[in-house]
């Protein structure tokens, strides 16, 4: 397996922002619709922007104080943005917006846990999530470990747009490839996470699909 290509579907053209308020649903006009909110975690073709309606079961939220995110995590939350509402002109750097664009502040707030249909999710968590292999349409099962999670706000049109966010690490393909050798008695291997950051380690929490047990393996040789 590859690693995920998030959003290997989209493909907007957004030339104001104008278009990009409506890319989003409002927290406070949307209702929640159960059936939407599966085919997030199930259809990588069914993007999430992280702003959807959350289950009423969720709220409320408790959130720490709010901190100023490293510059690492914050250049990962900026190309997040301008890759998942396609528009790499709209979303600019705190350091050097212009007013004819997006503020994309470097402040977030994080949360010690959030329950998503009846599983517990947490700083700490494994778990996985469906993407597209790179250069293909087939979907596979991914896993993870959640670093911490956050909400961050951004103005579109005057309007606040929530956005609730998992930083995650992602676990990278075994190294003899598709073969898995303890495929049948139901485990999977796959080599230690990835040190290369990019967008792909910010993921809206609609995207996790369940959570996972990990342990540490080492075959062992004998001849």
């Amino acid at each position: 397996m590859s690693k995920p290509a998030s959003y290997t579907c989209k493909n907007y053209l957004i030339t104001s922002q104008d278009q990009l308020a409506a890319l989003h649903p409002s927290s406070t006009a949307s209702t929640f619709s159960l059936s939407d909110f599966v085919e997030y975690s199930l259809n990588p073709c069914y993007s999430a922007l992280g702003c959807e309606p959350l289950p009423p079961s969720v709220f409320p939220i408790k959130l720490d104080q709010r901190i100023i995110m490293c510059k690492r995590h914050y250049e990962c939350l900026l190309e997040f943005y301008r890759h998942a509402y396609g528009s790499r002109n709209h979303f600019d750097h705190y350091s050097n917006c212009e007013s004819n664009q997006i503020f994309v502040n470097n402040r977030i707030e994080k949360m010690t846990q959030i329950f998503l249909l009846g599983q517990e999710y947490s700083s700490g968590s494994y778990f996985r999530a469906y993407y597209l292999e790179n250069n293909s349409e087939d979907k596979a099962a991914f896993p993870g470990h959640i670093l911490y999670l956050f909400q961050h706000l951004i103005t579109i049109n005057k309007t606040v747009i929530t956005h609730t966010f998992a930083f995650v690490e992602w676990y990278s393909s075994y190294s003899s490839g598709s073969y898995q050798p303890m495929l049948n008695e139901g485990i999977e291997l796959w080599n230690e996470p990835s040190s290369v950051l990019n967008y792909e380690y910010i993921i809206p929490v609609h995207c996790l699909y369940s959570l996972i047990a990990i342990t540490k393996y080492r075959f062992t040789i004998t001849s």
